[in-house]
């Protein structure tokens, strides 16, 4: 028998031990939704996922691809979204040479009329940094065919950094390309000089034909992502750019008619550094604005900014910063209702989030969730869902898992 006294410790200790559970409980949720309009939707795809991607098509359809990895398998999945929860994953591909990184995922469009493309990464060669941009297709979203090339240049080289568009009835896709950092064939010169890494676009149809391809900037930086949009004179495509002098600041092109224009500065942050800061710039449009945000390090200090135009990228606002003094970047951008833009960005662990127009009127900032800085977290992702935003983000802290939430707009005013 027990005696009574210890049967009484026992209830207290559990009574405790229940207590702090509640508590880690009720922290966890503070810490990961700390707004009321945050909605937590339950997302379940397996056990080691990562790398997500959201996307919104022309028809209102929401998806979420992703990575599962079991092993030195990958898997390349995605789900739908049906307005309150996400439908059974499907696989699109699956493959032993991958190239899985935190930062180049991959990506997935829809033409809003059940055709689909996916990509993914395949090694190419013996260097860490050589691998293909390689691309699949679907009549329907069950059935997926290829892969094919996004580009055929053959060289074992870093292709990556995709970013797809609709555009027209075809796809609009650009990435960086490194062809050029290679050495030439068959050269016995001890030292060869290496060229730059390039940023490239191809047009296809969603057989996967490549219609035209193009080189837009032929020295750019080597591992930030790509952002592309389609305003109302075409396409536009925003990109970390490398002067000789390893300034590297965002740039923007436009393709008017067949020939994209030559690149153009989007602010002068004059960030000089001698490595990649993988922090690439994200872009949206909504009739003919455009807004564009990004991260930088001006005079040693982090920034957010964001910066407008109004006549589809023909001429630029001034921009605003919008950070609150300790951001890591990875950004990313939504407009959902007339000029306004909603950027996503990560200030140290938090994933942040704040509605802002041309003006320079912004609402207030709110924590969509609580996240790591470390590169297994990657980039929060985030979409538009009828009149709210979609988030995705890789929860890293018991293994590595998607959590997904949606935020409801309407409780975010602007203030002059």
């Amino acid at each position: 028998m027990i005696p009574i006294n210890r049967i009484s410790a026992i209830i207290v200790l559990a009574s405790i031990m229940l207590l702090q559970d509640a508590c880690n409980q009720a922290k966890e949720k503070k810490d990961d939704t700390t707004d009321a309009a945050m909605e937590m939707i339950p997302f379940s795809a397996g056990g080691n996922i990562a790398e997500p991607f959201l996307m919104t098509d022309s028809s209102n359809n929401v998806f979420l691809s992703f990575i599962e990895k079991r092993d030195s398998l990958a898997e390349l999945r995605f789900s739908k979204f049906d307005g309150h929860k996400w439908m059974p994953p499907v696989t699109i591909a699956s493959g032993t040479g991958w190239f899985v990184n935190w930062a180049d995922y991959p990506k997935f469009i829809s033409n809003g009329k059940n055709d689909f493309i996916a990509s993914t990464l395949v090694k190419n060669g013996k260097d860490t940094y050589a691998y293909d941009i390689k691309l699949f297709r679907s009549p329907g979203g069950a059935l997926w065919l290829g892969p094919f090339d996004a580009h055929n240049d053959g060289t074992a080289a870093e292709h990556g950094f995709l970013s797809f568009a609709a555009y027209e009835d075809k796809i609009l896709a650009v990435w960086l390309d490194g062809r050029n950092t290679q050495k030439k064939k068959n050269t016995k010169a001890a030292h060869v000089h290496i060229g730059s890494m390039t940023i490239r676009a191809a047009l296809f149809d969603y057989m996967g034909k490549k219609h035209a391809e193009w080189q837009i900037d032929d020295r750019v930086c080597d591992c930030c992502m790509t952002a592309l949009c389609i305003g109302p004179t075409g396409p536009i495509v925003a990109y970390r750019d490398r002067s000789d002098d390893e300034v590297r600041d965002i740039s923007i092109s436009r393709l008017i008619g067949k020939k994209w224009t030559s690149p153009r500065t989007l602010h002068a942050d004059n960030w000089r550094i001698d490595g990649c800061p993988v922090n690439g710039p994200a872009m949206d449009a909504n009739g003919s604005t455009i807004a564009i945000a990004w991260y930088a390090e001006v005079n040693g200090k982090a920034e957010v900014k964001v910066i407008f135009s109004e006549d589809g990228g023909t001429t630029l606002g001034l921009p605003t910063r919008i950070d609150e003094g300790k951001p890591i970047g990875r950004v990313d951008i939504c407009m959902i209702d007339g000029g306004n833009a909603w950027i996503s960005w990560m200030e140290q662990e938090k994933i942040k989030l704040v509605r802002l127009n041309a003006r320079g009127e912004k609402s207030k900032s709110v924590t969509i969730a609580s996240s790591s800085v470390g590169r297994s977290a990657g980039f929060p992702q985030m979409t538009r869902v009828g009149k709210d935003l979609l988030f995705a983000w890789t929860d890293d802290r018991k293994g590595s898992t998607i959590r997904t939430a949606r935020f409801n707009t309407e409780s975010l005013d602007l203030k002059p």
